[in-house]
């Protein structure tokens, strides 16, 4: 969008969508998701998407923001609900396969992120290939756009309904899906209450179910916050915090800065989609790989590859552009610099990413308060990205990046080493340390109350 639309507006565009989109992970995914099933959720979501693609046939700041702000409700929706839905077709899977129900995380999750970052492959090629060849080009590009998204839009309505993994203990769905601190009011169902023969519901009573119906709404939104707030301060999440607030800086930066002020001065604007196809590439290549290997070898060897490959890339940048210049070498010597630190970026992107999504599913068994908070922590991230836009300069926001990478790599290590070690299935028991002063905790509690 930096690269297509000029002026500050698609700095602010996208900086509405992820403020929106932070806001709405708070509350409105947890409940949305939990209302109408994670396979609606992604349907909702796609058709925000769906109308902000249509707004950028005609982008002025009364359609763009709008439909921005729009989109970053309904995007938390998205991502939540296909985040659960995914663990859920994992679970079935290793289910079917009677293994273990987290064996399978790594892979599905590897499948899924390798599809959709082909998908964005096949979109950068479509730009470069239509901005460089048609006139109208803008226009053009997004009459496509929408039609694609159209087009998936109606491929979700195909997805098979969701099977939550039955547990040993029989629990309602809620409580499968959302971890328990759902309780299901069926007081306020509307089945509850009897209906006449001949006028069906009575006036007094629709009154009444309707005002327990909004109470029951609110109450869910208030359970949905609470939930999230409840699953931010355990402590292995707390100390994900970090990385996620990364993850959003770091894809914030790719999004609007790698392309439009490196990428365009430097090649082009016909170059960008080709460049981000690289990465698009690289990075769908590497989530296939790793989403499986990682299963293998374990999440520790892929959060270091991936913190190193990022860490090349940002202080590459910085040190080019304060020696060198950015612009200091012609144009196809550029490429050779910038296509190869595209895949780069493409490869950690990917790497980190997958330790995300093993984390939330395997950790915190795909609980949609787990995604939501992944979602608001990561949305941050992109607004801070995209609000200092035009205000900060290149070389000081590879600086701001690369220090946020390394206190996010600091608590990794911590939460490895200290609280519990990564496996390939997440966060799996406790580690010894904190075993230790878990014991002396119950230890100290039991004396207390013998005094007492």
């Amino acid at each position: 969008m930096s690269s297509v639309i000029p002026g500050d507006l698609s700095y602010w565009a996208l900086a509405t969508i992820y403020a929106t989109l932070a806001l709405s992970s708070f509350f409105l995914s947890y409940t949305v998701v939990t209302k109408v099933s994670p396979k609606w959720a992604v349907f909702v979501g796609a058709v925000a998407y769906a109308l902000m693609i249509c707004a950028n046939l005609y982008p002025r700041y009364y359609t763009l923001i709008p439909c921005s702000a729009l989109l970053g409700f309904f995007a938390s929706v998205l991502w939540t609900g296909q985040g659960t839905y995914v663990t859920f077709a994992s679970q079935a899977y290793s289910k079917q396969r009677q293994k273990d129900p987290q064996s399978a995380l790594g892979f599905f999750n590897g499948t899924f992120f390798g599809i959709f970052q082909t998908s964005t492959v096949i979109g950068y090629l479509l730009s470069s290939l239509i901005l460089g060849s048609t006139t109208g080009k803008t226009t053009t590009l997004f009459v496509v756009y929408a039609i694609i998204c159209a087009t998936g839009v109606a491929g979700v309505l195909l997805l098979p309904p969701e099977r939550p993994l039955p547990t040993e203990e029989p629990q309602p769905q809620a409580d499968l899906l959302y971890g328990g601190d759902i309780e299901e009011d069926t007081a306020t169902e509307e089945k509850d209450i009897p209906l006449t023969e001949d006028t069906g519901e009575p006036p007094r009573q629709k009154e009444a179910v309707t005002g327990a119906a909004d109470e029951a709404t609110w109450k869910r939104i208030w359970d949905g916050m609470m939930t999230t707030g409840r699953i931010m301060r355990d402590r292995k999440m707390a100390l994900l915090l970090p990385l996620m607030l990364y993850d959003g800086l770091s894809r914030g930066f790719t999004t609007a800065d790698f392309t439009g002020s490196i990428i365009t001065p430097c090649l082009g604007v016909n170059s960008v989609g080709l460049v981000m196809a690289v990465y698009a590439a690289t990075n769908a290549i590497f989530c296939a790989a790793f989403g499986k290997i990682g299963d293998v070898i374990g999440m520790r060897v892929i959060v270091f590859v991936g913190v190193l490959l990022h860490a090349i890339f940002f202080i590459f940048f910085i040190v080019w552009t304060e020696v060198f210049g950015l612009q200091s070498l012609g144009e196809w010597p550029m490429r050779l610099v910038i296509w190869p630190l595209g895949s780069v970026l493409g490869a950690g992107d990917a790497l980190l990413y997958s330790v995300f999504s093993a984390t939330m599913m395997g950790t915190f068994n795909g609980k949609v308060a787990a995604f939501s908070t992944f979602k608001f922590w990561t949305s941050l991230g992109y607004v801070v990205a995209f609000v200092w836009g035009s205000y900060v300069s290149l070389t000081l926001k590879c600086a701001l990046v690369l220090a946020c990478l390394v206190v996010s790599a600091h608590a990794v290590l911590v939460l490895d080493r200290v609280v519990q070690p990564i496996t390939q299935k997440g966060l799996k028991g406790q580690h010894p340390a904190a075993a230790v002063e878990t014991d002396k905790r119950a230890l100290l509690d039991k004396e207390q109350e013998s005094d007492m």
